[in-house]
């Protein structure tokens, strides 16, 4: 006698093996942006750091004078020392950029950023992202995804497993680490909106500035003006009252 598994419990059976196939949810956009901002919170300080050190450096042990760089800043040609030295360490924070990001995603599946939103960065099935997978996404993958507007890494909230293009180019998921101690949702939201409003008063500190700025110069010119109306009124002051004299 045949007897076949009632609906309802043929449903939760097939619900339990896909969560048992997939225990771990993917991580959202949000949370992954929060992540982001860590991350380069992070990576601007410490690279903001090495570049002191290295023109520190270069100002102790005199090299700013050996690569002619003190000439170029003091209305001299521009030299070719300082183009040297800008694209030095321009080169130098990119490299600092994708090495942090290859580095710690292969090691430890998360950057110090992710380690914080407790998500980790999987191959598409689950597993270990391989380290030629990593690089091709952290490189190749995120130019893609920033080509257009960011348009790639916005993917990550309208995709079914939550993959931007870069996820899609480097085969890789971003998962929660564990689904029943998620960071608290809050979290995210808060970074975000401090991030925010540093921006915000960041673009109103430059227009203060900027407004300042050109205060500053229009006065100059207008008392710039008056003091030269007030030098020709003088000299023509003068002419008159010598014709005058002159004329008795």
């Amino acid at each position: 006698m045949n007897q076949s598994m009632p609906p309802a419990i043929s449903d939760q059976n097939q619900s339990n093996q896909s969560s048992q196939q997939n225990p771990y949810p993917y991580a959202g956009f949000w949370v992954r942006f929060a992540a982001f901002i860590v991350d380069s919170i992070i990576l601007n300080i410490s690279i903001s750091i090495i570049d002191l050190v290295i023109v520190a450096i270069f100002t102790i042990f005199g090299i700013f004078s050996f690569l002619n760089l003190e000439n170029s800043t003091q209305g001299g040609s521009f030299g070719l020392g300082l183009i040297f030295l800008t694209i030095g360490i321009g080169l130098l924070n990119l490299f600092l950029t994708y090495f942090y990001f290859i580095w710690f995603n292969h090691r430890y599946q998360a950057t110090l950023g992710k380690m914080l939103m407790k998500i980790q960065v999987k191959a598409v099935d689950g597993g270990k992202l391989s380290l030629g997978n990593n690089i091709l996404r952290e490189t190749l993958g995120k130019f893609a995804s920033s080509v257009i507007l960011k348009i790639g890494f916005l993917m990550a909230a309208f995709t079914q497993k939550k993959q931007g293009l870069h996820d899609f180019i480097g085969s890789s998921v971003v998962k929660h680490k564990d689904p029943n101690n998620k960071v608290k949702k809050w979290i995210p939201g808060l970074i975000i909106g401090i991030n925010v409003f540093l921006t915000l008063m960041l673009i109103l500190f430059y227009a203060v500035i900027i407004s300042l700025t050109i205060m500053s110069e229009k006065a100059k010119d207008k008392n710039i003006g008056t003091e030269t109306q007030y030098q020709n009124h003088e000299r023509g002051f003068n002419y008159d009252y010598d014709y005058d004299y002159d004329f008795d």
